[in-house]
């Protein structure tokens, strides 16, 4: 089974550490998992959560425009690639 999860940050904290937990679990369960993020603000910063999946053997891809910060212009851009992902995987 194909699973992809979504999530706005990549630092390390609630909600990250349950997409960690599943996500680990269901790639250990032989799923082919993949885990979409947000850019931080800043260009470089990936984040925790991206190096620990990385460590752990799950797929990451990141999402630009995919923020907490709500833009109409993002949004637009969000949506498309997250089309464009969900068609690709």
């Amino acid at each position: 089974m194909k699973i992809l999860y979504i999530i706005t940050k990549a630092n390390w904290g609630g909600a990250q550490k349950y997409v960690y937990s599943l996500a680990t679990a269901a790639s250990a369960g032989g799923h082919d998992v993949v885990v979409a993020y947000g850019l931080p603000a800043q260009a470089g910063e990936e984040g925790t959560l991206v190096a620990k999946l990385e460590t752990a053997g799950v797929r990451t891809t990141p999402l630009p425009g995919l923020t907490r910060d709500v833009g109409l212009l993002r949004e637009w851009q969000a949506f498309w690639l997250l089309r464009s992902m969900l068609r690709n995987e």
